[in-house]
């Protein structure tokens, strides 16, 4: 049969089945699909959450080490931060000693609202652990964190 009449099934994936690119992206569009259907009720995409998350852990980091940190592009981030502030989540502080830098701090209805989207990561976290399995699940953070750890240093 021609390729044109070929669904995607039956398609020949073997020239990239010897590339890691290729499985890390096919895992991450699961992933971020199960993760944009389950956050949808609060309107809140991946990098809004980590953002939410690292700013609640880290209150009076800067603008730019959150950003960096989370390798979000400088005029992205800026837009990001933006609708968190509009939304009444976070807030951003000029910084005592550069006041062209801000800090970021969580306020009390962002919170409340991180506390709703653990609840909802949890719920993500377990759907991915039905696609992937648990021991892998686990198998594949381990391995991550150590590559970037690695990277860190």
């Amino acid at each position: 049969m021609p390729a044109y009449g070929r669904s995607p099934k039956e398609l020949d994936f073997e020239g990239l089945y010897g590339h890691l690119g290729y499985f890390l992206r096919d895992l991450q569009v699961r992933v971020f699909k199960d993760f944009i259907r389950t956050f949808a009720v609060m309107n809140v995409r991946p990098a809004q959450y980590s953002t939410l998350v690292l700013i609640a852990a880290n209150p009076g980091t800067s603008q730019a080490a959150i950003g960096e940190a989370l390798n979000i592009e400088r005029a992205r981030f800026a837009r990001l931060l933006h609708d968190l502030e509009r939304r009444g989540w976070i807030k951003r502080v000029p910084a005592p000693d550069d006041r062209r830098s801000h800090a970021l701090f969580m306020t009390n209805e962002g919170r409340k609202a991180l506390a709703k989207l653990r609840s909802l990561a949890a719920q993500h976290e377990e759907q991915v652990s039905h696609f992937v399995g648990i021991r892998d699940r686990k198998i594949l953070i381990t391995v991550l964190r150590e590559l970037k750890q690695r990277d860190e240093r």
